[in-house]
């Protein structure tokens, strides 16, 4: 009797593992390959290199803030540290989708405002926009519009334009000098 319950617990365990190895292979067998890592060095991430630094914002002339862009997550980002002359403060991710092709940036400040905006380099100019509903009537909607343009001689200017008629006319509510 021993003999023939060894047998048996034998041949279960012996199909069990073999069970087991054949569910797991055609469980490797189903999974897709894992997408690739982006490249965070490719030429599309590092246009954004222009707006790395410490800078000294200016508007008409005026300084209305400072700002610190630092490359992080091994260039696949730049942060943005915004502190203003007025004592508010806000920050942004903006960084290069690579499976969407387009540049996107993800804002929120301490007043609780968040945007999020997408785009494309338009020549050496970044232009990203995105909607949010309104402040005065949140069942509307703003489109924002910002250009990060580089200046010669170093810096760029960065111009902000907002829309509550859906395009057809363009308000400019920033138009910030960066320089170090």
């Amino acid at each position: 009797m021993h003999a023939v319950t060894r047998s048996i617990q034998s041949a279960a365990l012996a199909a069990l593992l073999l069970g087991s190895s054949v569910m797991t292979a055609s469980a490797d067998e189903t999974k897709k390959p894992a997408a690739p890592m982006p490249d965070c060095h490719s030429a599309k991430h590092q246009k954004l290199r222009m707006l790395l630094g410490e800078w000294t914002v200016t508007e008409d002339g005026k300084v209305v803030g400072h700002n610190t862009l630092t490359p992080v997550y091994g260039d696949c980002a730049v942060r943005e540290e915004w502190k203003s002359a007025s004592g508010s403060q806000g920050t942004s991710l903006t960084f290069y989708d690579s499976q969407l092709d387009i540049y996107r940036q993800t804002w929120i400040d301490s007043n609780g405002i968040v945007l999020e905006l997408s785009g494309r380099f338009e020549g050496d100019s970044l232009v990203l926009e995105g909607k949010r509903p309104s402040a005065e009537d949140p069942k509307a909607t703003v489109d924002n519009r910002i250009i990060w343009t580089p200046n010669e001689g170093g810096g760029f200017q960065q111009v902000w334009t907002v829309s509550s008629d859906g395009g057809k006319t363009w308000k400019r509510i920033f138009n910030g000098k960066y320089a170090k």
